[in-house]
């Protein structure tokens, strides 16, 4: 096919896409982007200052002049922005945050922690927000608590995977494989001489919208913890049960060397050897039978078929037997059928009593069967007396993520030993953050519904105006796709 006739196809196609636009402009009620009224008029927003923090971050002032560090690892090559959020649901105007930018990128970037966050025997509360400008597909959006050098110092602007840290918090999702919000927390085993990792157990979902979202966890002097999102409990318990591996290790572990025997015996069960089928055992019944008390109705029409071609459908004027072929009236259901029924007439279907299915033979106890395999239990060379649960000094905190989607802001991080001032500031900032968006999403729900509807009826209108054009388009755009699959097949 020449360049002229695809360009040809090209701008027939181009003219039903322009018709379609420009029906939907010429109705004024959605000529304008949808509006919202944002809390503050003001352009510039500061953030609430909190009191009795060991770190917080409001982000009021540019964070990247001198305290959040990227990361100079080549790997880190996502764009970091200090701005509002720019979805469709907006509280506060001017709230600026830390912005992810783009997707398929590693984002590193950290703040170091001065002085140093030492728990011992203190509660300690980590919180902050997240907010996604759409539904996230397929990113993270954790932060982690760095571990302190014994020398205080940190190379921040080496962040990198391997950089240790202490606890993992926060929430992470890629389609049905992750959807959790993590909470590992990391503690050096004095035998092993590693850190080990221990992951929650049974993590909550996180929370995929447009809207804020506040993740909270505290960690309490007693070794106990509560997760919370927005501001409702999501998972507790203690650090000694709820974690994996578990952080106090077991005495006693299966061995790993040991192997199931070939001739183990896994069923409990088994057929009984001795079991006969009886001798009047009819496996050949069928499960339905025709019901012999059913009737025939004396109304029945033999003779008529259940659909016939609809009377009132026309032959379009555009319709050509040659190219389109013989023109056929779409089929409706009979009419006299409704009332009486057409066709051959089959009685209805009732459970056969004589029905017994194939037999089986019951199952007894198989004496051959002597438990569940497993493998023998050893002395576990890594294992100690966990005498203090507290983790290690933190010394800073980093955002070390990966993820297919731009468009997520972090906002308002505190790390306190005070619960009631974490939730005092969660009150001040989230709370009403929360309490506005939430509001905008009926609204935008309508909106959106409104503009789709008539969007459907712009279409349905040019196709019956221009039903000739429609055809053509149609045809344009089917060629577009299957000339090039054509020739394709053809080599």
């Amino acid at each position: 096919m020449s360049e002229a006739v695809w360009r040809t196809l090209f701008v027939l196609f181009l003219v039903f896409v322009a018709l379609v636009v420009a029906e939907t402009e010429d109705d004024g009620q959605y000529d304008d982007a949808i509006k919202f009224e944002p809390l503050e008029s003001k352009s510039e927003y500061e953030a609430p200052t909190p009191r009795g923090t060991v770190f917080f971050e409001n982000f009021n002032k540019d964070p990247f002049v001198s305290r959040w560090i990227v990361s100079e690892d080549p790997k880190y090559n996502g764009v970091w922005r200090w701005n509002p959020p720019q979805s469709a649901i907006k509280a506060i105007e001017g709230d600026k945050g830390l912005g992810m930018t783009q997707g398929a990128k590693h984002y590193g970037i950290s703040s170091k922690i001065s002085p140093y966050i030492n728990k011992k025997g203190k509660d300690l509360i980590i919180q902050y927000e997240v907010k996604y400008e759409e539904t996230i597909n397929c990113g993270g959006s954790y932060i982690k608590l760095l571990r302190k050098h014994k020398d205080e110092t940190l190379a921040l602007e080496k962040l990198n995977g391997n950089t240790p840290h202490v606890i993992m918090f926060g929430p992470d999702y890629c389609g049905s494989d992750t959807n959790k919000v993590h909470f590992i927390l990391t503690y050096f085993n004095p035998k092993s001489k590693k850190h080990v990792q221990h992951h929650l157990k049974n993590s909550p979902h996180i929370k995929n919208d447009q809207l804020t979202h506040l993740y909270s966890v505290t960690l309490s002097s007693d070794n106990k913890f509560e997760l919370y999102i927005d501001q409702e409990l999501a998972r507790k318990g203690t650090l000694e049960n709820d974690f994996e591996p578990p952080i106090q290790p077991p005495k006693q572990i299966p061995d790993a060397a040991e192997k199931k025997p070939a001739d183990w015996v896994n069923d409990e069960f088994i057929p009984d050897p001795n079991a006969v089928k009886p001798a009047d055992w009819d496996e050949s019944q069928p499960r339905l039978i025709d019901d012999k008390d059913d009737k025939k109705p004396s109304t029945w029409l033999d003779d008529q078929p259940a659909s016939i071609p609809d009377p009132e459908a026309k032959k379009p004027e555009e319709w050509d037997d040659e190219v389109d072929g013989v023109w056929q009236a779409p089929l409706i259901t009979n009419p006299v059928c409704i009332d009486h029924g057409c066709g051959e007439w089959r009685p209805q279907q009732v459970p056969n009593p004589l029905y017994k299915g194939k037999w089986v033979a019951q199952k007894i106890k198989n004496p051959q069967y002597i438990g569940e395999w497993k493998p023998r239990l050893i002395d576990n060379s890594d294992y100690y007396v966990v005498e203090n649960w507290d983790v290690d000094p933190i010394g800073a905190v980093a955002i070390e993520v990966w993820t297919m989607q731009g468009g997520i802001v972090l906002d308002n991080f505190l790390i306190s030993h005070s619960v009631e001032e974490a939730k005092k500031y969660a009150q001040e900032t989230f709370a009403k953050k929360h309490e506005i968006e939430v509001a905008q999403v009926p609204k935008i729900e309508e909106k959106a519904a409104g503009w789709l509807e008539n969007v459907k009826l712009t279409i349905q209108n040019i196709l019956n105006e221009y039903p000739s054009a429609m055809i053509i388009a149609a045809t344009a755009l089917a060629a577009l796709f299957a000339v090039p699959i054509l020739v394709y097949a053809s080599k």
